[in-house]
């Protein structure tokens, strides 16, 4: 059985940027929740559901609705600012490099993710150039 984290502050705000970004560009492009859960790979359900702030949004579906809406990720969550910046570089990345990168974005946040972000960064400064 998968679990799912609680909606934090963070997530509910989010949702709320996203919505607002939505109803925009839904009345310009003239879209529907259904013409857009083709585009987007979900359900029309999923999408009311990150809309509403009943699902929290990762980065990947972040990413997603940000190329979707021809918006910045950082409109809709700025807490994943370093996220986005990781991502940027994973379109020069190989498949298993990006699986890596997808994999980190599923990591909760906490002090386990830190740890493992800052022993990270300590490789990356050792690593020859």
């Amino acid at each position: 059985m998968k679990t799912y984290r609680n909606i934090t502050n963070d997530d509910l705000a989010a949702a709320a940027r996203l919505s607002k970004l939505w109803d925009r560009e839904q009345r310009a492009r003239k879209f529907t929740q259904d013409t857009a859960a083709d585009d987007l790979g979900w359900s029309q359900g999923m999408i009311s559901q990150y809309l509403r702030g009943h699902t929290a949004l990762g980065l990947e579906a972040t990413l997603k609705f940000a190329k979707f809406l021809g918006v910045s990720p950082s409109e809709i969550r700025a807490d994943y600012d370093h996220l986005v910046a990781i991502n940027k570089v994973a379109e020069a990345l190989s498949e298993d490099e990006y699986g890596v990168a997808a994999l980190w974005s599923k990591i909760p946040d906490g002090p386990t993710k830190d740890g493992l972000y800052q022993l990270l960064e300590s490789l990356a400064e050792t690593k020859p150039k």
